[in-house]
């Protein structure tokens, strides 16, 4: 890779070369300087004004919330009761999966592609029953 890089810096080296053989070495001085103090005094405009310019914040009017999204209790938050049936749905479709050939299959990709789900599940089950 280095010497991929290398060689390549050394053909820009060699194009440049060519390209500024003909120009007197204070022309090449004056340019460059205006070229650095062209930059420098970019990018001291950006900086101004970044400090100087009013911050632009978007007014939201409305917030729909879609249909399909759980809404929560009165309380602010979801009961308990509904996030167990919801596990145990699930835990009864990982079940099922078990029973064909073709739900092993899914079963064995979804073990492979997330290896912590069905042990996740069986904590939660554990701190379920630690909680009765």
């Amino acid at each position: 890779m280095a010497a991929i890089v290398g060689g390549y810096l050394f053909s820009l080296n060699k194009y440049l070369q060519r390209k500024t053989y003909g120009i007197r070495r204070g022309r090449l001085k004056v340019w460059f300087i205006a070229l650095c103090t062209g930059f420098g005094v970019w990018n001291v405009w950006i900086v101004l004004r970044a400090f100087n310019k009013a911050p632009e914040f978007k007014v939201i009017d409305q917030i729909k919330i879609p249909g399909h999204v759980v809404q929560p209790s009165r309380r602010g938050r979801r009961s308990f009761s509904s996030g167990l049936k919801r596990e145990m749905g699930w835990q009864a479709y990982i079940d099922s999966l078990d029973s064909t050939q073709a739900g092993r299959a899914m079963l064995d990709s979804m073990r492979q592609a997330r290896p912590g789900l069905l042990d996740s599940i069986t904590d939660l089950e554990r701190r379920f029953d630690v909680l009765q």
